[in-house]
C-alpha cells in the first residue's frame, strides 16, 4: 500500500510542477499520456488528479471526452501544499531609481507566484548564492554577469533587459562644476565592494598615474561630495537629477559602458523548472514599462 501511495504523491507532485505553468482556460494531457510518463497506472493518475482538485489549490473541470481543464488555480497554495518551495531571488540593494523601479517591475510580474526577494551589494556574492543553490535567480549587469560566468556552464543569462535597465546613464561627477576629468590632484570616491564601480572606474583611470582613492559606499558618494571627503566620482544620470549642488558632470563614453548599465536576470542551468516558471511569468516589455513608470514619478516603487 505504501508503494502505491509514494506513486500517487509522487505523480501529484509532478503534476503541480506542470500546473504551475498553466493558466485557466488551459487542458490537461490525456490519462494515457501521464501513464506513460510517469511508468504508473491508469487509476493512480486519476487518484492523483482527484487530489489536486480536491486540495483547493486547484480547480479542474472535466468535459468528458474533451479532456479535463484547469478552471481556477492558486499558484502559491500549489507551492505550498506540494513542497515545491518559495522561489527566492537575490537582488540588488534599491538604492538608485533605476533599481527601484527594476525591483518593483520582477515583483509585479511575479507576485502570483509565493516568491520571496532578498538583496546582497556585491554582484559576486549574488552569483554564488546563486551557484550554491541559496537562491533561484539573480539579477546584476551584463558585465559583471560575464566577468562571473566566464568558462563556466552552471549558470546561464535567461533574460536581458537591454541598456540602462540596470543603471542609467553613467557620469563622472566632481565638486568643482569646471572639471569634466579625474586627475592625481582629486580625492576619488571608490567602492571597492561594487563589482561594476570597481570594472569601470579601473577603466577610466590611467595606469600609469597614481590617484588618491577614498572608499566610499556608491550611495553614500554625494553625500561625501558634500561633506567635502571626496572631490569626485561615479553616479547615475537619472539620479543626479535630483542633485541640489553645482556639480561638474561628464558623460563617459568608452562603448563598454553598455554592460554595466544593462540588467541580466541569472539561473542555475540545471533548474529547469524556475526557468520554465520565470519564463512563463516574466514579460521583458512588462518589466521596461513599469520601470520606466518609477523612473518618471509616474507610479510609486513597490516591493
Amino acid at each position: 500500500m505504501s508503494n502505491i501511495n509514494n506513486k500517487k504523491s509522487y505523480v501529484e507532485t509532478e503534476l503541480a510542477k506542470e500546473f504551475l505553468l498553466l493558466t485557466p482556460g488551459d487542458s490537461l494531457q490525456s490519462i494515457s499520456y501521464y501513464e506513460e510518463r510517469f511508468n504508473v497506472s491508469r487509476g493512480t493518475v486519476q487518484k492523483a488528479i482527484k487530489a489536486l482538485g480536491e486540495s483547493g489549490a486547484v480547480k479542474i473541470e472535466t468535459r468528458g471526452r474533451n479532456g479535463s481543464f484547469i478552471q481556477e488555480i492558486d499558484y502559491a497554495m500549489v507551492q505550498e501544499y506540494y513542497g515545491i518551495g518559495t522561489i527566492i531571488g537575490c537582488l540588488t540593494m534599491p538604492a538608485s531609481i533605476t533599481t527601484k523601479g527594476l525591483i518593483t517591475a520582477l515583483y509585479n510580474n511575479l507576485n502570483i507566484l509565493d516568491c520571496n526577494i532578498v538583496y546582497a551589494r556585491n554582484a559576486e556574492i549574488r552569483i554564488k548564492m546563486l551557484k550554491k543553490g541559496k537562491c533561484d535567480f539573480t539579477v546584476c549587469s551584463l558585465h559583471s554577469a560575464l566577468l562571473y560566468s566566464k568558462n563556466q556552464n552552471d549558470i546561464k543569462i535567461l533574460f536581458n533587459f537591454g541598456p540602462y535597465t540596470y543603471t542609467s546613464e553613467r557620469i563622472k561627477i566632481f565638486r568643482d562644476s569646471s572639471k569634466t576629468d579625474f586627475d592625481t590632484t582629486m580625492r576619488i570616491a571608490y567602492d571597492s565592494e561594487n563589482d561594476d564601480y570597481v570594472g569601470l572606474m579601473n577603466f577610466l583611470l590611467d595606469n600609469n598615474k597614481k590617484y588618491n582613492l577614498v572608499e566610499t559606499k556608491t550611495q553614500r558618494i554625494l553625500k561625501a561630495l558634500r561633506d567635502n571627503l571626496v572631490d569626485a566620482g561615479m553616479w547615475s544620470i537619472d539620479d543626479a537629477k535630483t542633485i541640489d549642488m553645482n556639480l561638474g558632470i561628464a558623460k563617459i563614453t568608452t562603448p563598454d559602458v553598455i554592460d554595466y548599465t544593462t540588467a541580466v536576470l541569472l539561473v542555475r542551468s540545471d533548474d529547469f523548472l524556475t526557468q520554465s516558471l520565470l519564463e512563463k511569468y516574466i514579460n521583458i516589455s512588462r518589466v521596461i514599462k513599469t520601470q520606466y513608470e518609477v523612473v518618471n514619478g509616474l507610479r510609486e516603487p513597490d516591493y
